[in-house]
């Protein structure tokens, strides 16, 4: 029987499938910018909100609740937005181990060239997923701080509906801060590998 199909250049096939991971890489990296674009527009959308109504007399219970639930609800959605700038930070590290292993596959089938002085990333140089000083980490840390301020503040908010002592907010509110980030920077960890 006879093969009818084209002889497929492996050149062609490993070019495109460079360019393809590069493309993931990239998305990863937007998406991340989106990601926490998005929740700082929301953070800052729900301070506007509050500064904005400006009571200027005893807040009534209903409205200091209803500020516990939004603060609440947006310390949620930044852990929720931590997820997933852990999550594209893995993806774009999974995208730059399969360019390293593009690479190391022409090293070792190009050696007249020597490919390997050309390239300032291999496998055992691309830096790992948790770096701290990466801006992907960066990110996370800001997210991190803003969730635990907004849950910070979802507890004094429920503190002054059920009229608590100053003292009893203020050690309340240190300590969802102190938890909470403490909680996420593990989580982010966990996520990112």
């Amino acid at each position: 029987m006879e093969n009818n199909l084209p002889r497929i250049d492996p050149n062609t096939i490993l070019t495109a499938e460079y360019d393809y991971i590069v493309q993931t890489a990239m998305q990863a990296n937007e998406d991340r910018a989106r990601v926490s674009n998005y929740y700082l527009a929301a953070a800052g959308a729900a301070v506007a909100a509050i500064i904005g109504a400006g009571f200027d007399s005893p807040t009534p219970p209903g409205v200091t609740i209803g500020f516990s639930l939004l603060f609440a609800g947006l310390g949620v959605i930044g852990i929720l937005t931590l997820l997933q700038l852990a999550r594209l930070r893995r993806a774009w590290r999974e995208s730059v181990v399969a360019m390293n292993q593009l690479k190391d596959y022409y090293i070792a089938h190009c050696r007249e060239i020597q490919l390997e002085k050309a390239f300032a990333w291999r496998g055992s140089t691309i830096p790992p997923a948790a770096k701290r000083n990466s801006l992907a980490y960066l990110l996370a840390l800001s997210v991190i701080l803003i969730a635990s301020a907004s849950l910070s503040a979802a507890y004094v908010y429920l503190c002054l509906t059920l009229d608590l002592p100053s003292a009893a907010q203020f050690m309340g509110a240190a300590a969802v801060f102190i938890a909470a980030g403490w909680f996420q920077l593990k989580i982010y960890d966990r996520w990112v590998g």
